[in-house]
């Protein structure tokens, strides 16, 4: 927002919100020069030497910041994307397998989740290529900060993947109004594997507003911290009201010893 942040926790939570933009536009600006004059990405500075809240990927404590989360959602190997420049709304299929009547979709909603535009297109993805879908320029009448979101289904109606862009950004303050989304968080008996104890968790927005930017973390029950090394499947993602998603978690059996629950946070405070 261009408000200055009221404390360090909101100045490193809006730090993870333009971390995770930031890569993910980096890698989709690689995948729309797809095997054409662009091969490769390369990261200077994966990890600063310093205390930094931007550039890196990694932290020296193994917290996964925005930018971790963005390259990752990036880079998956069949992604929808939309280039808010040239408008065109993008497939990248990185594997060897074509995929048959796909369908892409492009949604906007205002904050509270209300679908204000729609358009879906039915398309022909092939093996190892970047498919032009369709351009898309939004209604004028869209002017105040909106979630436009990009789905991927199969054939059978499942979705493949999932991109959210936030849009007309003039002040993200308005993000912050209302106070924090109310997310109901539950998770399956926790399962021992290869040295891991595997957790699966449902996270759901009972809030009537989009909850934006969800970091889950496992949390020591006695102090609340993070324990860490902890992966999590997916990170700093929205929810439209009533939607719910799965994430998996993996936790290192050295940890395992300590008593933990499973939180869900909003970046945007």
């Amino acid at each position: 927002g261009q408000a200055p942040s009221r404390n360090a926790d909101e100045f490193c939570s809006r730090a993870q919100f333009i971390n995770y933009n930031l890569y993910r536009n980096m890698f989709e600006a690689w995948n729309q020069k797809m095997w054409n004059y662009a091969s490769g990405l390369l990261l200077w500075m994966s990890h600063p030497a310093w205390p930094s809240m931007i550039w890196q990927t990694y932290s020296y404590d193994y917290e996964t910041h925005g930018s971790f989360y963005g390259a990752k959602k990036a880079c998956e190997p069949i992604h929808v994307q939309w280039n808010s420049v040239n408008k065109k709304l993008q497939v990248v299929n990185t594997t060897l397998e074509n995929i048959p009547d796909a369908k892409v979709f492009f949604r906007v909603y205002d904050l509270k989740g209300k679908q204000l535009y729609e358009k879906k297109i039915s398309v022909e993805l092939e093996a190892n290529k970047l498919t032009d879908c369709m351009e898309i320029a939004l209604p004028p009448e869209i002017r105040d900060v909106s979630l436009v979101r990009t789905q991927l289904s199969d054939r059978r109606g499942k979705i493949v993947s999932e991109n959210d862009y936030w849009i007309n950004p003039s002040d993200f303050s308005v993000l912050q109004e209302g106070g924090k989304s109310e997310l109901r968080i539950k998770w399956n008996t926790p399962k021992k594997k290869d040295n891991k104890i595997l957790i699966r968790a449902e996270i759901k927005n009972n809030s009537q507003k989009i909850a934006t930017g969800i970091k889950v973390n496992v949390r020591d029950k006695e102090s609340g911290k993070s324990l860490l090394p902890v992966y999590v499947s997916d990170g700093y993602f929205n929810l439209l009201p009533d939607e719910h998603k799965q994430v998996s978690i993996e936790i290192p059996e050295n940890l395992a010893g300590k008593e933990y629950y499973v939180s869900a946070d909003e970046w945007i405070r």
